[in-house]
């Protein structure tokens, strides 16, 4: 009874404005008191409505869909997949679901799309539980993962789904499926791990996620999580080539120029390029890299994309005077980072246990050594752990470290908060007024990174 209330409620609302309502009910059975209803732009989520639940855990939607496809219902942060669950919805559709923590069901009376789509859900479970959810998918090792991998692999190439009224579906799900297991057997790739599975030992089944295979048509844009596909794609198809030369770093022209050279279709070319773009840490990169690429932007929704990016990098380049931070080096005396007004300050924080912070030292070593005689300053801070003080101090010595090295211990937040760390390595750069050029910038291993420091040293 209080379901048909919710319905008959919603649907009063929308009495006058459109005669072909999608009719959306339900039971929410996990956590958080807010359902987020999703439709799909760009190959990405976007928030179309929500609905505050109360104590019955119900929750209902009536919407005026522009068009047929795929949608979505789950929590909030359109970014994170996690508790996401995708369904096929028309005009004039009605989907009852129950929905839990890594799994939903379909309740009462449902449309065939729907119960294909649940029975395609319900054979990937055995993959989708370690990627999706991702907690328990950082303590799986690849030795468990890849026999699962494959057994699911062949139960999906042989699935032969049911066929519907609905020729618009079984056209776009035969690319779905292509796209929804390559996204959890990549997805596992890229998650944390203490060891990472060697590519020599990947089940043949990777070799069908690749560009060449999965990128031949715009369809990649209407499934849900199609930009995160093509990115991990990219990601995948440079982890190849990183086996072949170790030389080979990611985000570079090289690498995008191959992937552009592998992809048929010129809706996705402009995505790659997009994905590329926000990879860009400076104005000044990213206004370079707009000449030799923004051929490829085709749309007008790409070209406004790219516009936005460029307005928030402007934005974020010019920051306010820096928040000063005073550490012990490693002879215990006290310096702040204000003691270096006059010049410069390219800031690196870091920690002795952080494998990318590592792999930066070298490229920071020969950047110093390059602007040895200019009006900057090198300044890297530890993180580290108090109790590692003697750990860093070795570190420093055995790794012929050179600038000014700090070790912030118990004090890490005097600078992690005020900058607002997500992670490290993280570069600051402070300009010789003491303000702030670029909070997030580019690494020393960056190509990005000489033509800022140099136009800063104009100034």
């Amino acid at each position: 009874m209080k379901k048909i209330l919710i319905i008959s409620l919603l649907v009063l609302c929308y009495v006058g404005y459109t005669n072909a309502l999608t009719i959306v009910s339900g039971t929410w059975n996990r956590n958080g008191n807010t359902v987020y209803f999703y439709e799909v732009e760009n190959g990405q989520l976007k928030e179309k409505a929500n609905y505050i639940i109360a104590k019955d855990k119900k929750f209902g939607f009536a919407l005026n869909l522009d068009k047929e496809g795929y949608y979505v219902i789950g929590t909030k942060n359109s970014q994170l997949m996690t508790g996401k669950f995708i369904f096929y919805l028309k005009p004039d559709d009605q989907l009852n679901v129950s929905i839990g923590t890594n799994d939903y069901e379909l309740i009462g009376e449902n449309t065939a799309e729907n119960k294909t789509l649940k029975e395609w859900f319900d054979l990937l479970k055995p993959i989708n539980l370690n990627t999706i959810s991702s907690k328990k998918g950082m303590f799986m090792t690849y030795a468990e993962y890849y026999p699962i991998l494959e057994e699911v692999f062949k139960k999906a190439e042989s699935w032969n789904f049911p066929q519907s009224d609905n020729k618009t579906f079984d056209e776009s799900f035969l690319t779905f499926r292509k796209y929804d297991i390559a996204l959890d057997a990549l997805q596992f790739l890229f998650l944390p791990k203490t060891k990472q599975p060697d590519i020599n030992y990947q089940p043949d089944c990777y070799k069908n996620f690749t560009f060449s295979k999965l990128c031949n048509s715009d369809q990649l844009m209407n499934y849900p999580f199609g930009n995160r596909l093509l990115a991990n794609i990219d990601l995948y198809a440079y982890q190849v080539k990183k086996k072949a030369n170790s030389s080979i770093e990611f985000g570079t022209s090289a690498l995008l120029n191959d992937g552009l050279s592998n992809i048929k279709d010129e809706l996705l070319k402009g995505e790659l390029v997009l994905i590329y773009a926000k990879h860009k840490q400076t104005v000044e990169g990213l206004l370079n890299f707009q000449k030799e690429y923004s051929k490829y932007l085709t749309t007008e929704s790409q070209n406004e994309r790219f516009k936005v990016l460029l307005a928030n990098k402007a934005k974020n380049s010019k920051g306010d005077t820096a928040i000063d931070f005073k550490f012990p080096n490693s002879e215990g005396k006290e310096i702040s980072l204000s003691s270096f007004k006059g010049k410069a300050v390219y800031i690196d924080i870091w920690a002795t246990w952080c494998g990318p912070c590592k792999k930066e030292i070298p490229h920071l070593i020969k950047l110093e050594e390059e602007y040895k005689d200019k009006d900057i300053v090198f300044l890297s801070v530890s993180i580290d752990a108090q109790s590692d003080l003697a750990k860093w101090k070795k570190f420093i010595v055995d790794n012929n470290m050179k600038g000014v090295q700090l070790f912030a211990g118990d004090k890490a937040n005097d600078i992690s908060k005020p900058y607002k760390l997500n992670g490290i390595p993280h570069f600051i750069l402070i300009d010789k007024n003491g303000l702030i050029v670029s909070q997030e910038a580019p690494r020393p291993s960056s190509p990005e990174i000489r033509l800022l420091l140099d136009n800063t040293l104009l100034k």
